[in-house]
């Protein structure tokens, strides 16, 4: 049993389906890129594989095999509890309904619509000619999941009902979530099939906008999970502008008159020249101030000199009589 990290990938996966079909570019941009989980990503994909093993081994019994297939495995005791749980809801519905299919951990195909489009569901329990009820266990506690039109298990509903000439009255998809808070049993909601065709065009339409428009790109919610979102054409562009507002000089529209200047150029000129004008003139007083001061001054040497020179007049001549 090959762990689920190590299982090839679909290029429209059905837990990428809602991200595909609103963003096509996302398809072509997110091939080759890493998938770098998280603490919780890495926590579900570990309680799936202890969910696998107990369903597995489960089904063996029933099928009346003698060598059962072996559990080993490492866990908390809250995560077994709730895998252990999920795996008997599946198996209670198997009982509820007499001669009913049930499958666990099994890929549907829906090359139909793309050779390139498949994915595993986590149960599938099929009465045929009557009912199909698709079962997906979450182990996140953040995030409620709904079924109401959850494409992922529309995505398994179409792969299973495909198999049997969709030779059912109604479909049944099954969110198991024990961890949110307020849960009291798995959430589920029905659909006919004509609804289900219906969900089947749309991804054939997805599918087609992917090879028609490989770089139209559209943000949204379901850009939280992509990823190829570090390199995205748009959120660069964003981080782009970003930059620009940041850096970008403060410009005020010019006015009539100022033959293209800002009012804030025209206004510092002015301000410098008015300023320029006040300097000279106030040197222009400072200088004619000193130099009256001077003139002054020169005034008063110059008659000081003339009466020094008078006091000292020759004793030798006569004065006059």
């Amino acid at each position: 049993m090959k762990k689920h990290e190590e299982r090839a990938h679909s290029k429209f996966s059905a837990s990428g389906a809602e991200r595909w079909l609103a963003c096509p570019g996302s398809v072509a941009l997110s091939e080759g890129q890493p998938d770098n989980g998280n603490k919780w990503s890495i926590e579900g994909t570990k309680a799936h594989e202890i969910l696998e093993q107990l369903m597995r081994r489960e089904l063996a019994k029933l099928n009346g095999e003698k060598k059962l297939p072996p559990i080993h495995f490492q866990a908390p005791t809250i995560m077994v509890n709730h895998a252990a749980n999920a795996a008997c809801f599946m198996l209670d519905q198997h009982k509820k309904n007499p001669g009913s299919e049930l499958t666990s951990e099994e890929r549907v195909y829906l090359s139909h619509i793309h050779e390139e489009m498949f994915g595993t569901y986590d149960g599938a329990l099929v009465v045929p000619f009557w009912s199909l009820d698709i079962y997906d266990f979450k182990y996140g506690s953040g995030h409620a999941v709904s079924p109401v039109r959850c494409l992922q298990m529309i995505f398994y509903a179409i792969g299973k009902a495909h198999e049997f000439n969709y030779n059912f009255q109604k479909i049944r998809l099954w969110i198991i979530q024990p961890r949110i808070k307020g849960y009291d049993g798995p959430a589920m909601w029905e659909l006919t099939m004509p609804e289900l065709r219906e969900y089947e065009q749309i991804l054939r339409d997805g599918v087609k906008a992917v090879e028609e428009n490989p770089k139209k790109y559209v943000e949204g919610g379901h850009c939280h999970w992509c990823k190829a979102k570090a390199i995205c054409p748009l959120k660069q562009d964003k981080v782009i502008e970003k930059g620009r507002a940041l850096f970008a000089p403060v410009i005020t529209k010019p006015e009539g008159g100022t033959n293209g200047k800002t009012s804030s150029e025209k206004g510092g000129k002015e301000s410098r020249q008015k300023s320029e004008a006040q300097w000279r003139e106030e040197s222009k007083k400072g200088r004619t101030k000193a130099q009256s001061r001077a003139e002054e001054k020169g005034q008063k040497i110059r008659g000081q000199k003339e009466k020094q020179s008078t006091s000292r007049a020759n004793p030798f001549r006569p004065s006059r009589g």
